[in-house]
């Protein structure tokens, strides 16, 4: 289609190796991104996780452990944010109907 630059031996019948890519304008303006930036694991260059907030002990932690707990928030999968948002032992078939609402209308 007219959307997407092709790569490849035929646009009808995309193969292994092909390259399609499309490119949309973003007008110009304020935006706001919030996002935690880290080192990858090679140190070769930085990058950005979700940003998800954390508990803070009463009497504060240091920043050495608030940055690690912020990385660890931010790689969870979704997968793993699903299960922390589960009700835990006998609560849960208070959750159940909760849970069914929000899977019929998401």
């Amino acid at each position: 289609s007219d959307e997407f630059f092709y790569y490849g031996q035929s646009s009808g019948s995309p193969a292994l190796g092909d390259i399609r890519v499309a490119f949309e304008y973003v007008p110009d303006g304020p935006a706001t991104v919030v996002a935690l930036q880290v080192e990858t694991a090679d140190a070769s260059r930085a990058s950005f996780l979700p940003f998800r907030t954390i508990s803070r002990p009463l009497c504060g932690m240091s920043e050495e452990a608030e940055k690690t707990a912020l990385r660890k928030e931010g790689e969870k999968t979704r997968d793993d944010l699903a299960d922390e948002a589960g009700c835990p032992g006998f609560l849960a078939c208070c959750c159940l109907p909760c849970h069914l609402v929000m899977k019929c209308f998401s």
